[in-house]
């Protein structure tokens, strides 16, 4: 492979474009020296690729349920932790921030190399939740339908996560153009404290 040719970030980010270019020699410079730090910040540069390239549909979903999980074994062992941070190492912006990458990442995601990457981290992450006695007993209950069966976050395609209040309904029960169960009592309750507080003062 010519060393002197590139994956220009910016062509990946904007047009998808995984060709390799010729670059000048203070652009090779940089992209050799960055190639593994995460600086590449998708939200901000191209937010609606997600919803264009399957690829980076795909990657997100993943990056987002492992992002929950971190939250899960964080609390968990120490050892269990650590098995987390191996598999991760030292790439533990994939968990940390979901819209991160770095060059060398990019040139992953073609052949779906990142994507199997994510996948073995979040299948081993999933399993150890929802086997472990102490993990497991931080999952929810659908305030809507109150079904038994206890939700996790991470369980992305099947439920709706409320981002002001962080309670987890099944996805079919709530979404975020219904107002949330738990917010609203909780603005309730604002609302009779402070008509209780104005009757007082």
């Amino acid at each position: 492979m010519d060393p002197n040719v590139f994956i220009i970030p910016a062509r990946v980010i904007h047009n998808w474009d995984f060709k390799r270019y010729p670059v000048s020699k203070k652009s090779a410079l940089f992209l050799l020296e960055f190639q593994h730090h995460p600086w590449i910040d998708m939200k901000k540069l191209n937010p609606k690729i997600y919803c264009g390239v399957s690829d980076m549909a795909q990657l997100q979903e993943l990056r987002i349920q492992l992002n929950f999980l971190r939250a899960y074994i964080f609390t968990c062992r120490e050892p269990v932790i650590e098995e987390l941070q191996k598999r991760v190492w030292p790439r533990e912006y994939l968990y940390d921030h979901v819209h991160l990458y770095t060059i060398s990442d990019l040139a992953q995601i073609p052949n779906s190399s990142l994507a199997l990457q994510l996948e073995k981290v979040v299948s081993f992450a999933k399993s150890h939740v929802l086997d472990c006695w102490l993990c497991s007993q931080k999952g929810f209950i659908c305030e809507v339908c109150k079904d038994s069966k206890i939700l996790y976050p991470f369980e992305t395609s099947s439920t709706y996560r409320c981002d002001e209040c962080s309670s987890v309904f099944h996805a079919k029960c709530q979404n975020e153009s219904l107002p949330c169960p738990k917010c609203k009592r909780r603005q309730e309750r604002t609302s009779d404290t402070s008509l209780v507080d104005a009757r007082h003062s």
